[in-house]
Order: structure tokens, then C-alpha cells, then sequence
């Protein structure tokens, strides 16, 4: 199925030191029922402008193809073939020709019949209904009563392809078509029964190594139905033209995934050979990689991987070589497989070169291979069930003999458990006896005990009282102390520190405030109502629900320094000794001088508003200038 680069070069070695460099005459005698058409038969035209007509490439240079095998190097140009034949045939059964390879994109014949004129065919799969033979190929009917004729193709196909034709005898491609559609049965039926057979045993055991085969199997289907041609003759035929874009890049990426899959899980190369194992998958998925982005570019010779294919498979066959010297023995089965492929491809190669004869069992000999190495790969599967199962009996032999011994010791532990509980019972009888003497003695104890608790509950109530008479004279003295220093600061001189022990923060200014606005009685600024609810430390009126903050219509509305600080800058701008100067006030509080110097503004304007409305030289206390 694959033409591998390393199989074409060994190959072309070889098909040089034949020397088939001229191009030979098509001979069909009686006696020939198949003829092959080789390269070496066929001359070719590469037409890079797919405009060539049919008259002008009869005047056109052909060329004698240079490789063994004759396929499209180029896909974006179409390529004419021309081979003459010589039916030297008394016979006049007639001849078919039949074109190997099912996915060409257009394929175009242009053929003389008996009444010497050239008859045009049409077909491909881009004029998939135009066959002339229900056949998976392309088949064509040749001239029987025309002794020298000469056959022009032109082929048409976006992938890299074989161009392979073949004459039969209409007797010898009957009798070929039936033994060729009765082993691709057997084949599919074979390939379906094992299939369903393994999807079974995986959806009874859940093990995820049958669930990989089953998809190897089906990849293999796939794989063989976008080669072979029965997919478009039977499956998808009106669809018949993304059977190129199947043969090229789906069914070839699914295998290759599919079957990595399954060597991973089947060699447990996770666990035997870690790094095998990472290398084949990334190798796996940058073949279905390079794809996508050949697709979404439009380039079909972008990441050109062919070359590269082969790679992941040669990683998981050096892999299970290792791990099965190692002493991995389920192995040995995938080795087998594995070798059957390869050599079902070198004789595929062989055939492709002309080395050895082609007959339906070299044209479908990789599908055998294919074939022979799910049988030996289910084998596989069956041999490491059984070595499982070989394996899980000897652990649980292992298991019960453990099982046995562990009978034995606990037999031993329960006489030995026996034993010190008869000696735990008779410790225990003669401890209760020294625990009921025991007892007797406490209890008079915790009579005296008894007492003695009821005395010290009397005395502890005593104490707490007491205690109580304390605190509450405490609160009343420390009440007096913080009313003595509000005094004090009212009408003497103190330091920042005396008068922060008082005011220490936003909160204790704003609830001096609030004593000092509201301390008779509350009135709403907006409506007069007299009825209020308390906030934190405001007033909100009942009746307009007008919100009063104990700053609002004070000395600090809208400041923006806080409460404690300007407490002291008022009560400082009104001491009767010495005053602070403003660079000394702007160093103690940590404020602006600008921002001292604007408060202490208005500190002096309220003093002279207070003055004037008092009738009075001097202001006697600070709190004083607070209120508008």
C-alpha cells in the first residue's frame, strides 16, 4: 500500500543493473491472458500547464519514466502516458485494459476502435459514474480486430501516486475480478469477526489494551477500503472525490495513531520503556500534525513526512525487541507480526519493481500481511491474558499460603490472648477489692471535703461583693479623673502628650462633640423637629430625615486633619502664655505648614466673630470658639 522512499531506492538499484532504459513494445499473443504494463513499457509527458490538448501532445517529446515504478512526482501537473501494443492475437475474445490504481482524480483514454477512429474515455473520481466496468479499478475495453494501436492516458491526481496499468483477457478478468473480490471478503469478513469478537472481550473485561486493538482493526479497514477502491465503489461513492483526501491523509494518520496506541498499551512501554514510549507518540502525532496544516495552507508538499513515516514503527519494533530481552515474553508475539509486515512489504516492493511476477496474491500480499498480523497480534492478546491470568494465579497462591500462615498466628495470638486474659481477670478481681476499700476511705473524705467547700462558697461570696463595691469605685474615680482633666484642659496649659491622653483619637474628639451639641437638647437645623434617631455619634431628624454630624456647624467642619490634632491647634491658638510658633506646631503634629497656617486662620476669625458677639476682650476658654 505504501511506496516507501527506502524500499524505491534499494529497488531502483537494481531495476538500473537490469537495464530497462529503453522503452519496450506490448506483445499479446494467444497465450497471453494478463500482461503488466511496466514502466519501461510506457512512455510519458509531463504536462506542468494542464492545458496540453490531446492533438498537440501527439507532436510532444516523451520521455522513458527514469524510476522502475512510473508515478506523478509532480501533483499539480498532469502527466501523459503512451505505450503502443502489438495484438498479434487470432482470437477475438478481446482484451481489457484496467488501471491499478483506483484514486486518480481524473483519468482520460484515448483509444482507436475498429473503425479506425480514436474513442475518448472519461473517468476517475471526479467522474466516478462514468466506469465502463462495475469493477473497484477502471477498466476500459481495447480493440481486438486492430493488430497495432497506440493509447494515450492522461492522469490527473493531487497525491503522489503509482501510475499502474495491467491487460487481461476478458476470460482472465472475470476469473481475476472473482478471486479478487472473494479474498478482499474473506479478508474484510475475517478482519469484521475479529473486530467484533475484541470489542466484546473489551466491554466484558474493560481492559483498554482490546479497546486499542478494536481501533487498530478498524483503522486497518479504513485504511484498506480508501486503497483498494471498494470505499468509493460501495461505501461513499457519491462522495467519491474525498477519497484522495482519505488515501493521503486520514486513513494513513488513524493507523499509524491507532497502532501506537495499541504497542503502548499492549508492551506497557509506559512503565518498560518510558522514553520509547514518549518518542513513538510524539512521532505518531506529528504525521496527523503536518497534515492538518498541509490541509489549511492548500499546500500538499508543505511537511512533506512520507520519507519519515516509517519511523514511529521502527521506534515501537526496536522497543518490543528490547523489553523482550529484557524479559517482557509477551512481546515475542508482536515481533512475529511485526516481521510478517515487513517482509509482506519487501515482496510487495518486489512486485512493484518487476522483480517478481504479479498475480492477486503479490498485489494483495500487504493486506495479508495486515491480515496474518492481527491473527498473530490476537494470538498476542490471548497469550498476555494468559500470562496474566498465570501470573494472578501464582499471587494468589502466594496470597493463600499467606493467608494460611497468618491463620496459624492469629491461632497463636488468640491462645496467648487467652492466657493474659485469664491473668488480666484475676488482676482485675484483686484490684476491685483494693478499689472498693478504697472507695469506702474517700467517701469520708469527700464528707469533710463537703464542708470544707461550703465554708469557702460563703467566703467566695463574701469576696465577690466586695470585688463588685471595688470596680464600682474604681469607675466613679476614673469618671472623676477624666472630668478633672477635661477641667484642667478647659482652663490650663498642657503639652501635646497631657492633652492626647485626653483626646487620643477621632473618635473620643467627636464624642466630646457630641456631648457639648446635644448635651440639653436637640434641634434639626432644616425643619426645627425636636425628635431624633442616634447614628454613631450623629442625629438623624425623624420627621425630614436631615442627617447631623457632630462637626456639621463647628469650628471643623470640612477639615481635613484629624479631630485630635485640630483639637490641640485651638486649644493652643487660645493659651494665654507663651504661644507656639507655626514652623514649632507643623513639626509637632506632622502637618503642613500651609495647612496649620490656614486653620489657624480661621481659629482668628472665629475669636474675633466670638469677641464681637460676646462683648468681650479676651476669650476665656477654647471651647468656646467650637460652635458656629
Amino acid at each position: 500500500m505504501f511506496p516507501y522512499p527506502i524500499f524505491n531506492s534499494l529497488f531502483l538499484i537494481l531495476f538500473i543493473m537490469q537495464g530497462h532504459v529503453v522503452t519496450a513494445q506490448i506483445i499479446l499473443t494467444d497465450t497471453t491472458d494478463d500482461f503488466y504494463i511496466s514502466a519501461f513499457h510506457m512512455d510519458f509527458f509531463e504536462d506542468t500547464t494542464r492545458e496540453i490538448t490531446f492533438q498537440q501532445v501527439q507532436h510532444a517529446q516523451f520521455g522513458t519514466p527514469g524510476s522502475p515504478l512510473l508515478k506523478n512526482t509532480h501533483p499539480s501537473s498532469a502527466y501523459w502516458i503512451r505505450f503502443t501494443v502489438q495484438n498479434l492475437s487470432e482470437k477475438n475474445s478481446g482484451q481489457v485494459l484496467e488501471a491499478l490504481t483506483p484514486n486518480l482524480y481524473l483519468l482520460e483514454l484515448w483509444i482507436p476502435d475498429s473503425k479506425e477512429q480514436v474513442k475518448k474515455y472519461t473517468t476517475g473520481l471526479s467522474q466516478n459514474r462514468l466506469k465502463s466496468y462495475s469493477h473497484k479499478n477502471y477498466v476500459f475495453d481495447l480493440p481486438s480486430d486492430i493488430e497495432s494501436y497506440t493509447v494515450y492516458i492522461r492522469v490527473l491526481s493531487p497525491n503522489i501516486t503509482g501510475l499502474e496499468f495491467k491487460i487481461h483477457s476478458r476470460q482472465a478478468f472475470m476469473r481475476y475480478a472473482l478471486n479478487e473480490y472473494l479474498l478482499l471478503g474473506i479478508y474484510y469478513g475475517i478482519l469484521l469477526i475479529m473486530l467484533v469478537y475484541n470489542m466484546l472481550v473489551f466491554l466484558t473485561n474493560r481492559e483498554r489494551v482490546y479497546l486499542f486493538y478494536c481501533m487498530y482493526l478498524m483503522s486497518c479497514i479504513f485504511l484498506s477500503l480508501s486503497e483498494d477502491g471498494l470505499g468509493v465503489e460501495h461505501i461513499w461513492q457519491r462522495y467519491a472525490t474525498i477519497n484522495i483526501y482519505f488515501c493521503r491523509y486520514l486513513a494513513p494518520s488513524l493507523f499509524l495513531i491507532s497502532f501506537v496506541l495499541y504497542a503502548r498499551s499492549f508492551l506497557n512501554l509506559s512503565q518498560n520503556f518510558p522514553l520509547a514510549s514518549k518518542t513513538a507518540l510524539a512521532g505518531a502525532l506529528l504525521f496527523p500534525g503536518a497534515n492538518i496544516i498541509r490541509l489549511l495552507s492548500g499546500d500538499s508538499n508543505l511537511f512533506n513526512l512520507e520519507d519519515y513515516y516509517l519511523v514511529p514503527f521502527l521506534i515501537v519494533f526496536a522497543a518490543s525487541v528490547y523489553i523482550y530481552l529484557k524479559g517482557y515474553k509477551s512481546a515475542r508475539f508482536f515481533i512475529i507480526g511485526y516481521i510478517t509486515v515487513f517482509i509482506c512489504m519487501v515482496v510487495l516492493q518486489l512486485r512493484l519493481h518487476r522483480i517478481i511476477e504479479s498475480n492477486i496474491f503479490t498485489v494483495y500480499i500487504f493486506n495479508f500481511g495486515v491480515l496474518i498480523e492481527t491473527v498473530i497480534l490476537s494470538f498476542a492478546l490471548a497469550d498476555r491474558l494468559r500470562m496474566i491470568r498465570r501470573e494472578k494465579q501464582k499471587s494468589d497462591q502466594l496470597l493463600l499460603e499467606r493467608l494460611q500462615e497468618n491463620s496459624r498466628l492469629e491461632k497463636a495470638l488468640l491462645r496467648e490472648l487467652r492466657e493474659k486474659n485469664e491473668l488480666s481477670e484475676k488482676v482485675n478481681r484483686e484490684l476491685e477489692d483494693k478499689v472498693q476499700q478504697r472507695t469506702e476511705a474517700l467517701l469520708l473524705k469527700t464528707g469533710e471535703l463537703t464542708k470544707a467547700n461550703e465554708k469557702l462558697a460563703i467566703y467566695s461570696q463574701k469576696l465577690t461583693d466586695m470585688n463588685i463595691q471595688l470596680d464600682l469605685d474604681n469607675w466613679h474615680l476614673k469618671k472623676e479623673v477624666k472630668k478633672e482633666r477635661t477641667a484642667r484642659i478647659i482652663h490650663e496649659e498642657l503639652s501635646y502628650e497631657d492633652f492626647s491622653k485626653t483626646f487620643a483619637d477621632n473618635n473620643t474628639c467627636l464624642r466630646y462633640l457630641e456631648n457639648q451639641k446635644w448635651a440639653s437638647h436637640y434641634r434639626c437645623k432644616k425643619c426645627g423637629h425636636e425628635k431624633y434617631t442616634s447614628k454613631i455619634f450623629s442625629r438623624k431628624c425623624t420627621r425630614c430625615n436631615y442627617i447631623e454630624s457632630p462637626t456639621a456647624h463647628t469650628l471643623f467642619h470640612g477639615i481635613k486633619i484629624p479631630l485630635n490634632k485640630a483639637f490641640f491647634i485651638v486649644y493652643a491658638s487660645n493659651c494665654k502664655g507663651k504661644k507656639m510658633t507655626l514652623e514649632e506646631m507643623s513639626t509637632l503634629l506632622d502637618i503642613g505648614k500651609n495647612t496649620c497656617w490656614d486653620f489657624r486662620k480661621k481659629i482668628k476669625a472665629r475669636m474675633v466673630e466670638k469677641k464681637k458677639s460676646l462683648r468681650v476682650n479676651e476669650v476665656e476658654s477654647w471651647e468656646v470658639l467650637i460652635p458656629d
